[in-house]
């Protein structure tokens, strides 16, 4: 479902804590997961950074862009590549979300994976941009969130009660429930 100004302006304000591109850390990243109840990940630069210290999301949700600009395809497989190398099993779903919207193909697929607790990566054809929203209101309480704020950093999400209802009147208001 298509946007209006009003709700990309709630989203265009980080949800949680914005960490400056310079004071991201291996460190930092895990005081901010540990005794998470599960950790996901929403957009390639941000999957990447995760994971490149070693931690892998439960649910990680990419569409091959960053800042607009597609990624190479050695770019995209070679994150593909650290979820299949992975000591874990990573089931892939694909779906379709138009650019500055959030599909109900896609919130649904995003509810059914975090529902099963499955350790997946959700590829979108299109982009994920606004995919975080159904992420925040269907993640379990005492998740931890994180995706990118171009060009400033990588925003952390605790999901609590604050959270969810926010972003529950922000889906309701969409018309996605």
């Amino acid at each position: 479902m298509p946007l209006n100004d009003e709700q990309l302006n709630i989203l265009k304000k980080p949800f949680g804590k914005l960490i400056k591109q310079d004071e991201i850390s291996k460190e930092k990243i895990n005081s901010l997961v540990k005794g998470s109840k599960s950790l996901i990940t929403v957009g390639d630069a941000s999957t990447e950074k995760i994971i490149s210290y070693g931690i892998m999301p439960n649910l990680s949700i990419i569409d091959g862009i960053e800042r607009r600009i597609r990624r190479t395809e050695s770019k995209i497989s070679e994150l593909t590549n650290l979820f299949e190398n992975s000591t874990f099993k990573f089931k892939q779903y694909h779906c379709n979300n138009q650019k500055g919207t959030i599909s109900k193909e896609a919130y649904k697929k995003i509810k059914e994976i975090i529902r099963n607790r499955e350790l997946s990566i959700l590829f979108i054809n299109g982009e994920e941009d606004m995919l975080a929203l159904p992420v925040f209101a269907l993640a379990p309480l005492g998740s931890v969130v994180f995706y990118g704020q171009p060009l400033e950093g990588i925003v952390s999400v605790k999901i609590d009660d604050k959270i969810k209802t926010k972003s529950r009147n922000l889906i309701d208001s969409i018309g996605l429930e």
